[in-house]
């Protein structure tokens, strides 16, 4: 740690000051906990990454108050943030990313559950949050879709999925899944639409 934060002066110099900056961190809060080899946060330092994380993990237990809480409110899932932004050390990348997976799988689970009580416009900004997490990541879109389908939006559906077919016709070169594609099919045979623009690019293309 010495060395990281003070790479321009000797190990002796950044030891020490490394020891300075402790010792005035601590003189009016308790911040760090410091021990032979490690130094972290104090127990009781309250951090913002920590209680998403716990949010997350909450969300999967509707029976607990918590998770009820959550499921009503959404919390801090909601809150478009990202850890360290400015930050590109291997070990910052990766629990950003980490953290990005785990809210997008966040957001889809309150996009569904809330679709479920036919909270639609929650349901929609939960799943198209997790879209602008991820613009290529099907699974959010066909929540978007399936949102657009149960509120009866046939039209937003078809317009949503001909944006996502294009999008990674452009970006990666592939269709579809048939999953998302028979989504599309099966709602535009249930309504007499076989020739939406979307089924006529399903199978046409």
């Amino acid at each position: 740690m010495a060395g990281y934060l003070w790479s321009e002066a000797t190990e002796r110099r950044a030891q020490g000051s490394l020891r300075t900056a402790l010792w005035r961190l601590n003189q009016d809060t308790n911040v760090l906990c410091a021990g032979p080899n490690v130094v972290g946060l104090a127990p009781d330092v309250w951090v913002d990454v920590d209680a998403v994380m716990s949010e997350i993990r909450a969300l999967t237990r509707t029976d607990t108050p918590i998770g009820a809480t959550l499921c009503m409110s959404g919390g801090r899932v909601l809150e478009r943030r990202d850890l360290l932004p400015e930050w590109d050390e291997d070990w910052v990348v990766l629990e950003r990313e980490r953290l990005r997976q785990l809210r997008m799988h966040a957001l889809e689970e309150l996009a569904t559950l809330w679709a479920g009580e036919g909270r639609w416009r929650e349901a929609l900004d939960a799943a198209l949050q997790a879209v602008s997490l991820e613009p290529l990541r099907e699974s959010a879109h066909r929540v978007v879709i399936g949102i657009h389908l149960r509120e009866g939006n046939l039209i937003e559906a078809v317009r949503h999925f001909d944006a996502y077919r294009l999008l990674v016709r452009r970006e990666m070169g592939i269709a579809p899944t048939s999953r998302l594609t028979e989504l599309i099919s099966a709602a535009c045979t249930e309504n007499s639409i076989p020739e939406m623009r979307a089924h006529r690019s399903m199978t046409n293309r």
